[in-house]
């Protein structure tokens, strides 16, 4: 009798093991806490209530952001002991604002209103080939989140006459900066890894517009676009990220999770946020792709 109790209790641990890191090296946590999965539930409710998956997904990503409003700033929501998937609702930074209206919007359309679907389509977005194997497979860097997802079909630039002009970063602020990062100080070998990652980014042409000329292309902006600011600061390629809000002004207004407001807001017009902040040098600007049914 003691034999097989110790048989079944083996058993468990290995499916819960399993269920964490299944084959493949992706890992999906199949909860969350209580009141990440309170608004995750009450997102769904509207979803179905609303009929959001009918929406074109620029208006859907903005239907989902409108849930976040007034969610306090909070980064570092990602680190941890272990590289696992995080999900956390409760304080949003810049980058998981807008991953997590993005990716809600999409698994809306896709009809699965589960937990489990949302950890698959953010480790989707989130990492290197949508596979977790550690720190250095998450795209730390915008630049690395923009080439992947344009690859993946998720995002894309605007037209040719409304995407700007050309431009190659000179990343290397990680590789050069290991003590701003947890994890490339306990694992000095990563550094080389994220070496070679900035190195290959450095070899690809994005598109941006830059600040002094947002303002004459504003008019090609709609709901949802991703707006990923251009930083001067050496070493690195992007400072902030927000989403395009259409006010019934028809304004094109900045959506962000908000460092110095400390909440996600609804700001001013693109033009005059990018104007406002000296090291700002420009936007590139991507719109989400529709998901085929």
């Amino acid at each position: 009798m003691q034999k097989n109790i110790k048989i079944a209790i083996i058993i468990i641990i290995i499916f819960l093991f399993s269920c964490q890191k299944p084959l493949g090296g992706t890992a999906i946590i199949p909860s969350l806490d209580s009141l990440s999965e309170q608004k995750t539930n009450s997102i769904f409710k509207l979803a179905k209530e609303q009929n959001w998956k009918s929406l074109p997904i620029g208006d859907r990503i903005i239907k989902v952001a409108l849930q976040f409003l007034g969610t306090e700033y909070k980064g570092g929501t990602l680190e941890g002991d272990d590289e696992i998937c995080r999900v956390n609702l409760n304080g949003l930074d810049c980058v998981t604002f807008v991953e997590n209206s993005l990716d809600f919007a999409r698994i809306i359309k896709k009809d699965k209103l589960t937990i489990e679907a949302l950890f698959e389509e953010i480790t989707a977005t989130r990492y290197r080939d949508g596979q977790i194997i550690d720190y250095t497979s998450r795209l730390h860097y915008t630049a690395d989140w923009i080439n992947q997802n344009l690859a993946n079909g998720i995002v894309e630039y605007l037209p040719e006459n409304s995407r700007g002009e050309k431009i190659r970063f000179n990343l290397n602020f990680m590789s050069q900066n290991p003590k701003y990062y947890n994890e490339l100080q306990k694992h000095p070998d990563y550094v080389e890894k994220i070496k070679e990652v900035e190195e290959n980014l450095n070899q690809i042409d994005y598109y941006y517009i830059p600040k002094e000329n947002i303002a004459t292309y504003e008019q090609h902006f709609q709901n949802g676009d991703i707006i990923c600011i251009v930083t001067s600061k050496l070493g690195l390629d992007y400072s902030h990220l927000g989403l395009i809000y259409v006010d019934s002004e028809n304004r094109k207004r900045f959506m962000h999770a908000s460092s110095t407001k400390k909440q996600v807001v609804i700001d001013t017009t693109v033009s005059v946020y990018l104007n406002s902040i000296k090291s700002n040098k420009g936007i590139t600007i991507l719109r989400a792709k529709e998901v085929l049914d």
